[in-house]
């Protein structure tokens, strides 16, 4: 087993689609309850925001991850929207995409309490510098993306029927979020200890995109592309986190983004497997462990597979090992201790 030493190059080098000189992980969330549970909470000795990121760091670094993800609601930005029929609150196991429209007509545009990017703590991505140890470095997420946080403030139904009643309305809703995430990313990756964005935008369901592939392009594809613009310009990396069914839009996701890495698989859409074979080289395949299956498969089988995964990605590289999504609370320690002894076996 190799002593850990974050080393974000050796994530560059996955990221740049080449071998690592030894197994990556990578994950994009994490629940410290599951990957370090005997680790102190946030210190209460450092301002408030500091506070939550440097947590953050500490369960990054406890899971011998070379990046820490550093979550845009720790330190301020974030898009109000109801909570009112929030799936924990009727004890339910799931959410309607249509329960939080805050944004129903255009006419409601102008009211809604937009955030304010000047108001961002962003410095604590310069205080948080002194705690990354080694070479580990951040990559910057946002709260959502444009598409999801269209969903989020329009409603679902509503939003798809102004797709093609108002197409106007969308445009201009979808249009004020590009634009403070463009705003949020461009402060974002300035920090020398930001060394990637993560674009976070979750396009899918099972089956097929959340709008058409032609309305992502014409809507949601091009923010994207400046903002991995904003990443390539300083020399730093972009990294998609996107759920669901995109075959039909990763050509867009290669071509036109020129994504570096994509994170978010599941075994139902198209098996991590699968995925490293149909696009190793063009970019890096990142985590796509299953969620259900690190749920349900026993510790031994899930690092059997593991272990099968980074031997077949070891010649060419381009790929890090983890999660098909995050590591929520739910996810057995055991099988998130299985993932990673298949990275640190080596």
């Amino acid at each position: 087993m190799k002593p850990y030493e974050p080393d974000f190059g050796q994530l560059r080098k996955v990221l740049d689609k080449g071998p690592s000189d030894y197994p990556i992980p990578f994950e994009f969330y994490m629940d410290g309850r599951v990957v370090c549970p005997d680790e102190p909470g946030p210190r209460a000795d450092l301002d408030e925001h500091l506070r939550l990121v440097e947590y953050g760091v500490r369960c990054f670094r406890r899971a011998h991850m070379h990046h820490a993800s550093v979550r845009a609601h720790e330190y301020g930005l974030e898009f109000p929207y109801s909570h009112a029929h929030e799936a924990r609150e009727r004890g339910q196991q799931t959410i309607s995409l249509n329960d939080r429209a805050m944004i129903a007509e255009p006419s409601d545009v102008a009211s809604y309490p937009w955030p304010d990017v000047e108001a961002v703590d962003y410095g604590v991505l310069e205080r948080v510098a002194p705690f990354l140890p080694g070479n580990m470095r951040l990559l910057a997420d946002a709260p959502m993306g444009v598409l999801e946080l269209t969903i989020r403030l329009m409603g679902y139904e509503n939003m798809c029927v102004s797709l093609i009643e108002d197409p106007a309305f969308f445009k201009d809703v979808s249009s004020r979020i590009g634009k403070i995430l463009f705003d949020h990313y461009a402060r974002a990756v300035a920090y020398p200890s930001v060394q990637g964005l993560m674009l976070n935008d979750d396009w899918g369901f099972n089956t097929q995109t959340m709008i058409s592939p032609a309305d992502l392009r014409r809507y949601v594809i091009p923010w994207h592309r400046v903002y991995a613009r904003l990443a390539h310009e300083r020399g730093k990396v972009a990294v998609m986190h996107s759920c669901g069914q995109l075959e039909r839009v990763y050509e867009d996701i290669i071509e036109d983004i020129g994504i570096d890495g994509k994170h978010s698989y599941e075994d139902a859409i198209t098996p991590v497997e699968d995925m490293y074979e149909a696009y190793k080289g063009r970019m890096a395949i990142l985590g796509g462990m299953d969620i259900n299956y690190l749920c349900t498969a026993a510790p031994e089988t899930i690092y059997r597979r593991c272990r099968a995964m980074i031997d077949r990605a070891r010649a060419d590289g381009g790929y890090a090992l983890g999660s098909g999504n995050s590591i929520p609370s739910y996810i057995p320690i055991a099988s998130w201790q299985a993932m990673q002894r298949a990275v640190l076996d080596g």
